[in-house]
């Protein structure tokens, strides 16, 4: 029995054991699936900057697009002030005037006012005139019925 006594208390306490928290598991991935998930974060990061830069170039365009809208508008309005400056200034009011005073001219006299007739002479057909025409012009316009539609252009630029 003292034997069995000695035995009991010679065991010796029990080594601490580290907690799991402290312990850190590594996990060796395959170098394969490594670089697959490397890969896939870059393409994301990139995706990233992208998209900010195509935002960013819309909202630039945007600001462009909104300062030439209130450009236009300004030269809209100077527009209608030009136009009213130009119908004030060509009135029959303003224009007899300016001629009255700055250029020194008198109003017409109704009683020196001659009228004289002119003989106003019949314009001829286009059948008429290329009857008349002389045999080197016809040739020319022989060489320009080649083409229909500068001859229907010059068909409809001669009935006026």
């Amino acid at each position: 029995m003292i034997k069995a006594q000695k035995d009991v208390f010679k065991q010796e306490l029990p080594e601490k054991i580290n907690p799991l928290i402290n312990q850190t598991k590594h996990y060796i991935l395959p170098t394969k699936k490594l670089l697959i998930y490397t890969g896939l974060i870059l393409a994301g990061f990139c995706l990233g900057l992208l998209t900010i830069f195509f935002y960013t170039q819309v909202q630039a365009t945007n600001y462009h697009i909104y300062c030439l809208k209130e450009n236009l508008a300004a030269l809209d309005m100077e527009t209608q002030e030009l136009s009213g400056k130009i119908a004030r200034l060509s009135s029959l009011e303003n224009v007899e005037a300016v001629a009255t005073t700055r250029l020194g001219m008198v109003p017409a006299d109704n009683s020196n006012v001659l009228l004289v007739r002119v003989p106003v002479e019949k314009k001829e057909s286009t059948a008429v005139k290329k009857e008349s025409l002389p045999p080197k012009t016809t040739k020319l316009n022989h060489k320009q019925t080649r083409n229909w539609l500068i001859q229907a252009f010059v068909n409809l630029v001669n009935r006026t």
